[in-house]
C-alpha cells in the first residue's frame, strides 16, 4: 500500500445509501456496518485513543509543536541544534487535559472510510 495514499478520511459520514457518488469513490460510515461489527470497531478505536501514545500525540497536535523527545523519532530528525530542543521540551500546561477532553467527546461514527478499503478485505459485513 502506498504510504502517501489516505485510507481513512475524518469527515462527517452519512449512511452510504444517502450519498450519490461514483461507486469507486463511495464513502462508508460506521453506520453501514451491522451492529456487532460496529460495536467492536467503535470499542477498538476508543481503546486505541485511550493509550498513552495516542494521548500524547493528540496533545502535541493541539499544542501545535512536537515535544523535543518526539523530534528525534521522526523519519528525518534535524541534524545539529534545533530550536524545538530548547523551546519545547515538554507539553504546554493543559494540553494533555484538552486531548482527554477531545477523546471523551469524540464520536467514532463521524469517521468515513473509502469503500475500496472494505472490498480489499472482502468482509461480508460491509455493504460493498
Amino acid at each position: 500500500m502506498d504510504m502517501d495514499e489516505p485510507v481513512a478520511s475524518p469527515v462527517v459520514a452519512e449512511p452510504s445509501a444517502a450519498r450519490e457518488v461514483e461507486p469507486d469513490a463511495r464513502q462508508l460510515s460506521l453506520v453501514d456496518l451491522d451492529e456487532d461489527h460496529r460495536n467492536l470497531l467503535v470499542r477498538a478505536i476508543l481503546r486505541i485513543l485511550e493509550t498513552e501514545i495516542a494521548e500524547t500525540t493528540y496533545a502535541q497536535i493541539i499544542d501545535g509543536l512536537p515535544i523535543a523527545d518526539v523530534v528525534d523519532d521522526t523519519r528525518y530528525p534535524p541534524h545539529g541544534p534545533h530550536p524545538v530542543y530548547d523551546a519545547h521540551p515538554k507539553l504546554c500546561p493543559g494540553m494533555l487535559d484538552k486531548a482527554r477532553e477531545f477523546r471523551a467527546e469524540f464520536r467514532p461514527e463521524v469517521l468515513a472510510f473509502n469503500a475500496q478499503v472494505c472490498s480489499m478485505h472482502n468482509r461480508p459485513s460491509w455493504p460493498c
